[in-house]
């Protein structure tokens, strides 16, 4: 026996799509991956006449004195009267010239220290204790006011009480003085007694005399936490100008007619009070301000007598931890109050009331926390946003009516994991509405969808752009039991199959360019109309339940995938080269079979078989702990045409380099199978043969589609997770002797066209 038939041979396959040249083959799969105390000194107080009570340093027996008595003390007036916000005098008087005096005095009533006469101090002991000091006075002159009406009682050393009342200021009145008439002289014949009532004799000759009604003022402007109490406390002002920066705790009165708070870019820190409206049909508007609250029930109240309250907010902002409520108790917050935010940059908002919302002229408002409660008689509530304003929610929105979008609306829950609804719909009209100039961007961590409750119709106009997206694997966008028809007119709609890792950076499964498209049916699972055959044929069956993600944006991948995960991309080792740009008709991979160094098998048939498929790491080492079966992968994306075929041609027989031929080698396909990350009609095999062997020179057709069937991306491959290794077979007849050498052929994979037989 000739020895070289005993020495080992190589044999190889490569596969190249649509070239004459030959490669040699290499194997390798790489797996892509897709791709935040004050130390006070004790003194010792001494009161200026604690010496008369002493005993002299000699000694009293020695030098006997007589005993003086304490001083005595009185008010110049033993009740005080002034005004809120004004300065008040407390004159107190001693009968003899002392240094200081002790008074207490109520915490309502604030000393003015900087009105103290000069050479008098007052310094404060205790909350309520303060001392007056001054060189030999019998007079004590102490500036107080106050920001709270009231009779408060003064009491010096314990022992003199007096009183200081503080009333609310009267509203000034203009009237124009009633004109004089100077008394004349008459001569006598000039008079003429009239025998009517003197109270209404006219003189034709007189002016008649006009008397202008008397009318309080309406506009106040304020620069002390006094005044603007006094201003909000007064019913006759209907606009009050802030002027300064101001601070208070004083309660307010309930405000029961229209106002206007202009702030004028000044902050109030209104501590643990309340705007309280207990009106009906009130127009409260208030601006440019910032308020400071500590309050925990709501900075802005309306009451049950506060129905059809309009309010109007432009650049406001708080750090309250509740922007407006209701005092119904319960779950009845319907005061049928509708908020307008009219301009501005306004934050810190969180509503727990039914109300009706519209951002307007450009406002940017920023909400947190769970937003809006549902009315007395399950009234919901309704939002609109106009063209050029946003409106940003921190948080989530529930117990929604009715959402129009012309501005842009972005709802990103991330409280308490995100695990609800970025909004839930509840009765009425139950609509979302993405105008041509909207945005809308939803975003959320739950299995209950990202939108979620009955809602009746979701809309997305031409020229819109949203972005639904759901960050829990497997959740979905929309998770509704009950009907939906959904209206779709997009340039472009691409989809995350629900499953998908990272929906938010990765490429998506599919995406639909130019779609019109009415759905209808639990979770919009029933296409009505579309203009779109791939839409149509790739559609989930579960509906928008069957996806994580939606989107204007996106456009899904051309490269390879995963021919175990389809929804995955790959890297795969040893790719064919294939033009780029296709368009949306293209082959987008095909293995190239690899059968490696064989051992010779002489008059015997020999059986080879490929190597699987590999894939490279970000670090483009191969991965060869996670073979993957050989495939093809194709797409058809044409929005229009149907039918294709997909064919294989092998160009010739194995060769040498030399050209010597392996004679009678037959390729075979075997485990063949279609898979796709999408539930449209599969494309059909043209052979129900086992095995298919390939002639060559001859084409053979593979795969064919018709009547919807294979639109998107398919992969057909040999094998699977476990026969990956045992698909593509090599048989060389006994007969045949090869060479130690390479043995070469290329297979041209064809995606062809095919007109439809009507």
């Amino acid at each position: 026996m000739n020895r070289r038939l005993q020495k080992s041979w190589i044999l190889s396959s490569m596969l190249l799509l649509g070239m004459n040249a030959t490669l040699p083959m290499v194997h390798t799969v790489f797996a892509e991956t897709a791709p935040e105390t004050q130390q006070v000194e004790a003194e010792e107080l001494t009161l200026p006449y604690d010496h008369l009570l002493e005993a002299p340093a000699d000694s009293a027996e020695e030098n006997p004195q007589p005993r003086e008595e304490a001083p005595t003390f009185s008010f110049e007036q033993k009740e005080m009267r002034g005004t809120v916000g004004k300065t008040t005098e407390v004159v107190i008087q001693v009968d003899r010239g002392i240094d200081q005096v002790q008074v207490t005095i109520p915490e309502e009533v604030i000393v003015q220290l900087e009105e103290l006469p000069d050479g008098m101090e007052a310094s404060q002991i205790t909350e309520t204790k303060w001392w007056l000091s001054a060189k030999e006075q019998t007079t004590f002159i102490l500036p107080v006011t106050s920001e709270t009406a009231g009779s408060f009682t003064i009491v010096v050393e314990d022992e003199v009480e007096g009183s200081v009342v503080f009333e609310e200021p009267l509203v000034e009145l203009e009237t124009e003085e009633e004109p004089t008439i100077d008394s004349g002289t008459f001569e006598e014949e000039d008079f003429v007694e009239d025998t009517a009532t003197p109270e209404v004799q006219e003189d034709e000759e007189s002016k008649e005399q006009e008397v202008e009604e008397i009318t309080p003022a309406t506009t106040s402007n304020v620069s002390t936490w006094a005044q603007f109490r006094t201003a909000i406390n007064t019913s006759s002002v209907t606009v009050i100008n802030v002027l300064a920066d101001i601070s208070g705790t004083t309660s307010l009165n309930n405000i029961t007619r229209s106002l206007t708070i202009n702030g004028n870019d000044y902050t109030v820190n209104i501590g643990s009070r309340q705007f309280v409206t207990s009106g009906n049909g009130l127009n409260i508007t208030v601006r440019n301000i910032r308020i400071n609250s500590t309050v925990g029930n709501g900075l802005f109240l309306t009451t049950a007598a506060s129905r059809n309250t309009r309010f109007t907010f432009s650049d406001i902002h708080t750090n309250a931890s509740l922007f407006m409520n209701t005092t119904n108790s319960g779950s009845s917050h319907d005061n049928n109050k509708s908020i307008t935010f009219d301009g501005g940059v306004s934050s810190g908002i969180e509503i727990q009331s039914r109300v009706n919302m519209l951002v307007t002229n450009g406002a940017i408002v920023n909400l947190k926390g769970p937003q809006f409660y549902r009315g007395l008689n399950n009234e919901l509530n309704n939002l609109t946003i106009d063209e050029n304003s946003e409106l940003y929610v921190d948080g989530r929105l529930t117990n929604m009516s009715s959402i129009l979008v012309k501005g842009k609306l972005t709802v990103i829950n991330e409280l308490s994991g995100g695990t609800l609804a970025a909004i839930l719909m509840e009765r009425g009209s139950r609509s979302i509405i993405v105008e041509e100039t909207g945005e809308m961007y939803l975003r959320t961590r739950s299995n209950l969808g990202v939108i979620n409750g009955p809602l009746l119709n979701l809309t997305f106009k031409k020229k819109s752009s949203f972005n639904l997206v759901n960050l829990l694997a497997y959740g979905p966008v929309i998770n509704l039991s009950s009907n939906i028809d959904v209206n779709i007119d997009t340039s472009n709609l691409a989809v995350w199959n629900k499953g998908k890792v990272d929906v938010e950076n990765s490429n998506p499964s599919q995406n639909f360019e130019n779609l019109e498209a009415q759905l209808t049916g639990a979770n919009a699972s029933t296409i009505t109309e579309t203009n779109h055959n791939v839409f149509r044929s790739t559609y989930s069956k579960q509906g928008l339940a069957g996806y994580s993600r939606i989107s204007s944006s996106g456009i899904a991948g051309e490269g390879p995938v995963d021919p175990l995960a389809p929804d995955t991309g790959i890297n795969p080792d040893n790719p064919p080269v294939i033009p780029e740009n296709q368009g949306e008709f293209r082959i987008d991979f095909a293995s190239q079979f690899i059968f490696g160094e064989q051992e010779r098998k002489i008059f015997e048939e020999a059986t080879y078989y490929a190597s699987s498929q590999l894939g490279r790491d970000t670090n483009e080492e191969l991965i060869e702990s996670d073979p993957k079966p050989n495939y093809v992968q194709i797409t058809d994306n044409r929005p229009e045409a149907d039918s294709w075929e997909l064919s294989v041609r092998q160009s010739e027989q194995f060769k040498t380099g030399q050209g010597r031929e392996l004679a009678g080698a037959r390729l075979q396909l075997k485990n063949r199978q279609i898979v796709a990350d999408h539930d449209g009609a599969q494309p059909r095999e043209t052979s129900s043969d086992e095995i298919i062997t390939l002639e060559p020179g001859e084409k053979q057709p593979l795969l064919t589609s018709a009547n919807g069937e294979g639109k998107g991306t398919w992969i057909y491959r040999f094998g699977d997770g476990t026969s990956s290794d045992q698909s593509v077979v090599l048989v060389v007849p006994k007969e045949t002797i090869p060479e130690i050498a390479t043995y070469r052929t290329q297979l041209n994979w064809e995606l062809s066209a095919v007109p439809i037989n009507e």
